[in-house]
């Protein structure tokens, strides 16, 4: 009998949190914004590219493997 009792505190327990997500989920209040939000430009770090002048493909390091 106790195990029921459990169960079933457990199980209203559950459904009081879905019960509290949908109903959050559920609500009307949106943020609006009156004015553009101004961001800053983000200035490229200066050094080397990350690829300069490296082959790129499927032979790219056969040439550094020792063969026989």
């Amino acid at each position: 009998m106790g195990q029921q009792s459990i169960a079933g505190i457990a199980a209203l327990v559950a459904l009081a949190f879905v019960i509290m997500a949908l109903s959050a989920c559920a609500g009307p209040a949106q943020v609006t914004q009156t004015e553009p939000i101004m961001v800053a430009a983000v200035a490229e770090p200066e050094g080397v590219p990350e690829f300069h002048g490296a082959r790129i493909g499927g032979d790219t390091l056969r040439s550094r493997l020792e063969t026989e």
